[in-house]
């Protein structure tokens, strides 16, 4: 349509300039035509016209007509086949043999074992010494080889006087101007008393006693050369093994020097075991 209306607005101009020029004829054509004068310049005019259709008609352009896409056939189907069924082979099936069963081994009965007897732990002999050991303390003797390595006898036994008196916790003894007192009040689980060896120095110019120490009732001051100890040494009245509890006696007694103790028997009968202990 806007060609028409170009068409119309040039047909307008032209019979413009026509209608200027007057009747004057027009020059004859040439052979050649100018494209300029064919193709005459467009006037713009200010004001907007509106366009007039013209009579020549725009020349259809060639809509392309849809072609008939042909419609896609659907892929045929795979038609599922027959597919054979495997025939179940026949599988062996392993049958158990009988497998044989063992025979037990006779098994070894246990035995009895006799019971080892036990063995005589064999007496310890005496070392062959040349002091003999005096009958009554052989076995005590061997005793203490066996749990303190005593030694020899290093003299030979003597039955001879002696003197004995008991006290609340201990006892005194004298042999040939020796007095041993055993302290009952310091025994522990080895020893059953700590004995101390005092050197008799009593004389008989010497009080025998202390007048002004009176014991309590049933207990004895202590005498002689016994008294002296327990007073000067001891402590008297606060001495660790007390007042008496006899008086002072005689009595026939065995004594012994060994390497390593003494062995005596006191008043009552009984072996008494003097260790020699390092302070």
């Amino acid at each position: 349509m806007n060609r028409h209306i170009f068409l119309l607005i040039l047909i307008i101009v032209m019979g413009l300039v026509i209608s200027a020029c007057g009747g004057d004829p027009l020059p004859a054509p040439t052979e050649e035509v100018s494209a300029a004068a064919v193709n005459p310049t467009a006037i713009v005019v200010s004001d907007t016209a509106t366009p007039v259709p013209t009579d020549t008609p725009p020349e259809p352009t060639a809509t392309s007509m849809p072609t008939n896409t042909p419609t896609p056939e659907p892929p045929a189907t795979a038609v599922p086949t027959d597919t054979p069924t495997p025939l179940p082979t026949d599988t062996a099936t392993l049958v158990p043999t009988d497998t044989p069963t063992p025979e037990p081994t006779a098994t070894s009965m246990p035995t009895d074992t006799p019971t080892p007897e036990p063995t005589a732990t064999p007496a310890v002999t005496p070392t062959r010494c040349p002091i003999p050991t005096a009958p009554e303390f052989v076995a005590s003797y061997a005793e203490m080889q066996r749990e303190y390595g005593w030694g020899c006898p290093e003299r030979e036994a003597v039955t001879t006087n002696a003197a004995g008196q008991a006290f609340e916790k201990g006892a005194m003894l004298w042999h040939e101007g020796t007095i041993y007192v055993f302290d009952y009040s310091q025994g522990d689980e080895e020893f059953s008393a700590r004995v101390y060896i005092y050197e008799d120095t009593w004389e008989e110019s010497q009080p025998s006693n202390d007048p002004t120490l009176t014991p309590p009732p049933g207990l004895f001051q202590p005498i002689r050369g016994f008294g002296k100890v327990w007073r000067t040494q001891l402590g008297g009245p606060e001495a660790k093994i007390g007042w008496g509890v006899e008086e002072e006696r005689g009595y026939q007694t065995t004594f012994q020097y060994f390497d390593g103790g003494i062995m005596i028997i006191d008043p009552r009968g009984q072996i008494q075991i003097l260790i020699y202990v390092d302070e």
